[in-house]
């Protein structure tokens, strides 16, 4: 887990990253980053239901990733340790969303930021 400061420079972070002009107009996408910022290894599902939301993963990395990767940021998906069943009792491919500072971002473990 951060220690605080570490939340505190995250949260600084993007704050910077919502000057950036593909964050400046977009409440939804301000939204979901905060989200993930303030509520850190939540499911896809639950972060879709507090944000309103359908498509986490193209507001993160094809809209915001330049601005976060400009303000030393990184907003990552990893799968969960424990398969999510659906309600059709089908595996659900559903993954945990996590912000840290890119010079504590784990490259071997998470896969490289692009």
């Amino acid at each position: 887990m951060n220690s605080n400061n570490d939340g505190n420079n995250i949260q600084e972070r993007l704050n910077q990253a919502f000057l950036h002009t593909t964050l400046a107009g977009s409440k939804q996408r301000r939204r979901v980053l905060q989200y993930i910022v303030d509520h850190p290894d939540q499911l896809t599902h639950h972060i879709n239901a507090a944000t309103s939301c359908g498509n986490i993963s193209h507001v993160v990395t094809h809209v915001s990733r330049q601005a976060l990767i400009e303000a030393g940021l990184a907003i990552y998906c990893y799968p969960p340790e424990v398969v999510h069943l659906s309600k059709f009792e089908e595996i659900s491919r559903v993954n945990l969303w996590r912000a840290e500072l890119i010079e504590d971002y784990d490259a071997e473990r998470y896969g490289e930021l692009s």
